[in-house]
Formats: C-alpha cells, structure tokens, sequence
C-alpha cells in the first residue's frame, strides 16, 4: 500500500498536469484585416504615427495593445483593451476600456490561438519534471524511501 506522502505527492502532480493542460500555450499569429471575429482575442501592433495619434488614449510610447474585438466595421477596429505595451518593454494591465484603433494605424493584427504543439511540450516538460522529483524524494533511498541508510530497519 503506498504512503501519505506518496500519494500527496501524485494528487499534487496530477493537479499540476491537469493545470498545464488547462492553461495551455497560445500563440499569435497573423490574420487579415476582416478576419478577426467579435469575441475573439487579438493583439494589434501600432505603426508609429499610430503610436502618436492614440497617446491620448492609450498612454504615450504605446507600441502595442491586446484585448478583444467589439467591433470589426468600417475604418476602425474596437477593442476592449486588456493590456499594452510600450516602447521600452513595460506591460501595462487594462480592465477592458474599449478603445478604437483605426486601421490605417495598424502595422499588423495578430490573433491568440491554441497551440497545440506548445501546450503538448510544456505538458511532457512537467511531467518529466514532477517524474524527476517523485524520484529524487521518493525513489531507492531517497529522503521518503521508508528505510534509513544502509538497509537496517533500526531498533525494534
């Protein structure tokens, strides 16, 4: 029969799994102007006089923003912001304010997609990871192996 700590152990590794597999990886990957659905998560790349135009709006430097699209019509697209990105690398968090983003400041539209392949590495890389650790605490003569150094079970 195993040990407490042995199945603590593999409760707390399988809800680690399952974690991973729930998150999952995502990537962003180009789409075309009309191609970004209501609902769907994408991130938009300013141009540099877009940068500009929206400082007002977006905060100054602002070089990318994240968020979902409301809106896909006409010159502009609305988008609840989730986030932004400036310049010099600093990650702003948004509450969702909608803002438009007109396309001609567009450089390039990008839309978050599952990635399979990711979400299957980073699984395989846990995995390994909690096997290594189980081994490490619980394998011959680890710190929870049940018997003290040397086989002697010790006094009775």
């Amino acid at each position: 029969m195993p040990s407490l700590p042995f199945v603590t152990f593999m409760i707390r590794g399988a809800a680690l799994l399952l974690l991973a597999v729930m998150a999952g990886c995502y990537s962003y990957r180009p789409v075309s102007a009309h191609d970004s659905r209501l609902g769907r998560r994408v991130r938009v790349t300013l141009t540099d006089a877009g940068s500009a135009d929206l400082a007002a709006h977006l905060g100054p430097s602002t070089m990318m923003v994240s968020g979902l699209v409301v809106e896909n019509a006409g010159e502009a697209y609305l988008i609840s912001v989730l986030g932004t990105r400036t310049r010099s690398g600093r990650e702003i968090d948004w509450a969702g304010e909608q803002v438009a983003i007109p396309r001609p400041l567009v450089s390039e539209l990008e839309q978050r997609s599952f990635s399979r392949t990711r979400t299957v590495v980073a699984t395989i890389g846990l995995a390994a990871a909690a096997a290594v650790v189980r081994q490490i605490f619980w394998g011959p003569g680890g710190t929870f192996s049940g018997a003290p150094p040397g086989g002697n079970p010790g006094p009775r």
